[in-house]
């Protein structure tokens, strides 16, 4: 199963107002974006969040920015996530790391429907020069997403600042944006170079969490339960031994379309003829020129063709 990389554009909008951060967040910038599959052309741009203006040397983090998913499938989210981001602290004793959460919420962005993350940091601190940073593999506590749901990935610095010159707060920087000429970073904590974008990994195949359909041996598609807004196709029936279609069910608004084969007495045999359908068939002639025709229902109709004319046999007894 194919995993799922997500970017952080610079400026484009959540597709919902995501829910208020929780209580592990001690400051919160406010801003919210929407979380892609594919990278969008906004500018790579190193932006700055500074909510403290004194010194503040409480163990804490900032969220920087919260990002919303377009609708994922009913599922239940799990696996593991890894993130690359590049980011910088405002000052050597304010001790900041990446800070990350991950949540399912509802798609209208009321309800949390579960946090598959709480607030983890990573394991190297930040400097003050902006610098890659490889948030590990993180196991994921399992989630059950309903369809349509989304995910929520929120994102920040935290730590505990110390003491020194100037104000030791929670002040830092991370590097948003998609339009990278190197392409996306490099799973490494050393990278310093500004032409690359940040990342956040799933390792389930978020949008497909089933995969693409497998195929028996006779060519049908196994196909999973279809949710209220997805579709599932298949192909190929299959064909028993008489040459007939096994069909599936016809919904209201299929159509199934078959040859039916033909018995020794070269009759076709006919299916019950329903409403709105019709059947056509060319019968065989007997012998004596006559051709059968199998009872056709009051609304269905049967054609025929003869290739020469028919004719009357009329027996005369003498006695």
């Amino acid at each position: 199963m194919a995993a799922t990389r997500l970017y952080f554009p610079l400026t484009e909008a959540a597709p919902v107002a995501p829910p208020s951060p929780g209580a592990e967040w001690g400051h919160n910038n406010g801003v919210t974006r929407k979380l892609l599959t594919t990278p969008d052309a906004s500018a790579l741009t190193t932006t700055a969040y500074t909510p403290d203006g004194a010194d503040h040397g409480v163990n804490t983090d900032a969220l920087h920015r919260q990002y919303v998913s377009d609708a994922i499938p009913a599922q239940t989210v799990q696996g593991n996530v890894k993130l690359q981001l590049q980011a910088l602290e405002a000052h050597a004793n304010n001790n900041q790391f990446v800070s990350l959460v991950v949540k399912v919420i509802s798609n209208d962005g009321v309800t949390v429907r579960g946090t598959a993350l709480a607030i983890t940091r990573d394991a190297l601190e930040t400097t003050t020069s902006l610098v890659n940073r490889q948030f590990a593999d993180a196991a994921l506590g399992a989630v059950v997403a309903q369809a349509n749901d989304r995910i929520l990935v929120e994102l920040g610095l935290g730590g505990t600042p110390g003491g020194g010159g100037g104000a030791q707060g929670h002040n830092g920087s991370i590097r948003w944006g998609c339009d990278a000429s190197s392409g996306d970073l490099p799973e490494d904590d050393t990278q310093t170079g500004t032409t690359y974008r940040g990342w956040v990994e799933f390792s389930a195949d978020l949008f497909n969490p089933s995969g693409p359909p497998e195929y028996h041996g006779d060519g049908v598609a196994a196909l999973v339960a279809v949710g209220s807004t997805g579709t599932a196709t298949a192909t190929g029936p299959t064909y028993t031994a008489d040459g007939i279609a096994a069909l599936g069910a016809v919904g209201g608004s299929g159509t199934a379309d078959f040859i039916p084969a033909a018995h020794a007495d070269g009759l076709a045999p006919l299916a019950p003829i329903a409403a709105t359908a019709t059947a056509m068939f060319v019968p065989a002639a007997h012998a004596d020129g006559t051709a059968t025709l199998a009872p056709v229902g009051a609304a269905g109709t049967a054609s025929f063709s003869e290739g020469g004319p028919v004719v009357l046999y009329v027996w005369r007894r003498t006695v």
